[in-house]
């Protein structure tokens, strides 16, 4: 499988898909989480439109500082790189620096970066974001899944 360079534009149309294809059953079952937990996902997949936009607030220069992802019809749509505002008002925003977003994408705990504040939502409803975490958390596990390499040739 190849890796792609991480906030490029071929890592993320490789997010896109791994976000759409979703979670085999039986890794789903190695995960090992309730099933409740799964619905949720599968609930907020559904239900969930508009877009998420990751940005890194200390974006390197030359490099864009926004991955949009559109969702519609409960798949992702699209994965565009570029400035915030290239469209429609963003449903949630949610930032951290690069280091962080690269650390997550090495060891894929992103619960702990929402939790203690390394992402922070920048625009959007917490009450609602967080009404539909699994789903998110399942969107941001992506990350860790799709393979990248990074600027200072590491892989993850």
């Amino acid at each position: 499988m190849t890796q792609d360079a991480f906030w490029s534009a071929a890592w993320a149309e490789a997010l896109r898909a791994c976000i759409n294809c979703g979670r085999a059953p039986e890794e789903r079952a190695q995960i090992r989480r309730p099933e409740a937990y799964w619905q949720a996902i599968d609930r907020g997949r559904q239900t969930f439109g508009g877009s998420l936009v990751l940005g890194i607030r200390d974006v390197p220069r030359g490099q864009s500082a926004y991955l949009t992802l559109a969702f519609d019809g409960g798949a992702c749509t699209a994965a565009r790189l570029g400035a915030q505002s290239d469209g429609a008002e963003p449903r949630y925003v949610l930032a951290g620096t690069q280091a962080d977003w690269q650390a997550m994408a090495r060891d894929g705990n992103l619960l702990r970066g929402i939790m203690y504040g390394t992402l922070r939502l920048d625009a959007g409803d917490p009450i609602a974001f967080f009404k539909d975490i699994c789903f998110f958390l399942e969107v941001l596990a992506c990350l860790a899944r799709v393979p990248t390499t990074f600027a200072d040739g590491a892989a993850a």
